[in-house]
């Protein structure tokens, strides 16, 4: 769910000058700080598809449901 909720104003320099999102934990509501050395490309791989442009979002997820399946797919969950 955090995924889906991203939004690309999320995502600021650190003071390392690297990408990193700054978001508050769905389910804890914790503050957190990401570093995202390895995901850069994939943000601007998707920087101008269409939802990403029209939802504000990093990444084009569909739904959360399958958002996780694609997780599942991929052995991340």
């Amino acid at each position: 769910m955090d995924v889906k909720k991203l939004k690309t104003s999320q995502i600021k320099k650190g003071l390392d000058s690297g990408q990193w999102i700054f978001i508050s934990r769905q389910k804890t509501d914790s503050r957190s700080a990401i570093p995202l050395p390895t995901a850069v490309k994939l943000i601007e791989k998707y920087s101008k598809h269409p939802l990403c442009v029209n939802k504000d979002t990093p990444l084009p997820v569909p739904s959360n449901q399958k958002m996780n399946a694609y997780l599942k797919e991929s052995g991340y969950m």
